[in-house]
């Protein structure tokens, strides 16, 4: 079995992505510039790609 590990600092909190994730990825890969410095985030970035 696969547990998923979270990694804790006072800055950071990195973890798996989750569904409720969806939503924020759709936003943000959405902005051109941040689809500019992300090779391979086409912009406009597809509706409902980020659920894939």
């Amino acid at each position: 079995m696969l547990t998923q590990s979270t990694l804790e600092t006072s800055r950071l909190n990195l973890r798996s992505l989750t569904q409720a994730d969806i939503p924020s990825i759709q936003r943000c890969a959405s902005v051109r510039a941040i689809a500019d410095t992300m090779i391979s985030i086409p912009h406009p970035y597809p509706e409902g790609e980020a659920g894939r």
